[in-house]
C-alpha cells in the first residue's frame, strides 16, 4: 500500500519541482504552495507510518526517495522547517546501514540547530529570556542527534568533534542560563 501511494506524491512532487522558484511566476512553486505542502505532508505521515514496519530496506529506499522527491520543499518551508522535521528519519538511515547518506542528512539537520542556536545565545540577555524554550528544545533535539551518530557513525574523529561541539554549546548555554 505504501508503495502505490507513493508513487502518487512521488509524481505530483516530481510535477511541482518542475516549476520556477521565482515568486513573480504564474507557474512557480509559490503559486501552487498549498498542494505542494499538502503532498509533501501526506507523503511524510505515510511514511512515518512506514518507520513501525520491520522491513528495513524498504523504510531506508522510502525515506532516501522522500527526502529526494521533496528536498525542493525547503525553498516554501524555509530549511529550519523542512530538515529538522526529518530528524526522525536519521535513525533508521544509520540501522539500514545506509551511513553516507545518514551522515549527510545529520548534517544538514544538525547545521540548522547549531545555526539557529549560535544566532538566539548571540542576542542580548532580555531577548534570549523570550527564547529560553525555544533555546532548550534546539539543544535537546541536537544532543539526541549526536547520540545516534555515536551510537552508529563508524568515523569516530567526526563523531569526537560533534561532542565536542556539543560540549561547547552546552558550556555556552550553562552561562546564559547561570
Amino acid at each position: 500500500m505504501f508503495e502505490k501511494l507513493s508513487v502518487k506524491y512521488d509524481e505530483n512532487l516530481n510535477y511541482y519541482s518542475q516549476l520556477s522558484n521565482s515568486k513573480t511566476s504564474k507557474f512557480s512553486i509559490y503559486s501552487f504552495a498549498e498542494n505542494i505542502i499538502t503532498d509533501t505532508e501526506r507523503y511524510r505521515s505515510l511514511l512515518e507510518t512506514l518507520l513501525k514496519s520491520e522491513n528495513n530496506i524498504l523504510k531506508s529506499k522510502a525515506i532516501k526517495q522522500f527526502i529526494n522527491s521533496t528536498e525542493f520543499v525547503s525553498e516554501l518551508y524555509g530549511d529550519y522547517e523542512y530538515y529538522t522535521l526529518l530528524s526522525p528519519f536519521l535513525n533508521q538511515l544509520f540501522i539500514s546501514d545506509d551511513n553516507e547518506f545518514a551522515r549527510d542528512l545529520y548534517i544538514k539537520i544538525s547545521s540548522q540547530f547549531k545555526e539557529r542556536l549560535t544566532i538566539i545565545m548571540s542576542m542580548q540577555s532580555d531577548e534570549k529570556a523570550e527564547y529560553s524554550q525555544s533555546i532548550l528544545n534546539d539543544y535537546f533535539e541536537l544532543r539526541s542527534l549526536v547520540e545516534i551518530i555515536q551510537k552508529y557513525d563508524a568515523e569516530k574523529e567526526y563523531v569526537i568533534e560533534e561532542v565536542k561541539e556539543l560540549q561547547q554549546i552546552q558550556e555556552s548555554l550553562n552561562k546564559i542560563i547561570n
